[in-house]
Order: structure tokens, then C-alpha cells, then sequence
């Protein structure tokens, strides 16, 4: 129990998630609030996620290495995408004070 714990803040499924979150961003599945930086989810429709699938898609034809930490499994980082967005609510941090 804890090593999973442990993994999911500051290990191998921590990175994942991070990878993850920066895509959903570039990609505007999270929105990047331009004052404080933080994340929000703006629940996009299935055509953004689907963009971003196709991102996703790209990277792993081209090798790209910010995504070597999945060994191939487009798959899990597709999952992860939609998984991160629970992380963050409909508000960016500064908005919620």
C-alpha cells in the first residue's frame, strides 16, 4: 500500500501523470490559467479528446521521448488523459479564493 502511494505522488505513476497533465494542456483538454498558472478542466467536448488522441498518436509514431515512460502503451496514456482531468475542477486555482 504504501509503495503504491508512494509511486502515485513521487514516482513512476507520478511522472506518468505529469506527461499526462502537460498534454492535456497543449492539447486544451485542461485549460492553463495565464495568471497563476494552474490547471482547470473545462469539459470539452469528445472532439478535443479526440485531437488530443490524434496528438498522442503522433508522438508515439515518432518516438517522441517524453512519452518512453509508457513502453509503447498509447493506450494508457489515452486513459490517463481523460483520468487527470478529475484531478482539477471547473475553476482555476486563483478563481476559487
Amino acid at each position: 500500500m504504501w509503495k503504491r502511494l508512494f509511486d502515485r505522488l513521487f514516482g513512476r505513476e507520478a511522472e506518468k501523470r505529469r506527461i499526462a497533465t502537460t498534454i492535456a494542456a497543449s492539447t486544451q483538454v485542461l485549460e492553463e490559467c495565464p495568471v497563476c498558472r494552474g490547471y482547470a478542466d473545462k469539459q470539452v467536448g469528445e472532439e478535443v479528446l479526440t485531437r488530443a488522441d490524434e496528438a498522442i498518436d503522433a508522438l508515439f509514431d515518432r518516438n517522441a521521448p517524453e512519452v518512453a515512460i509508457f513502453s509503447g502503451d498509447r493506450d494508457e496514456l489515452k486513459r490517463l488523459i481523460r483520468d487527470v482531468r478529475n484531478d482539477y475542477s471547473y475553476l482555476c486555482p486563483c478563481e476559487e479564493i
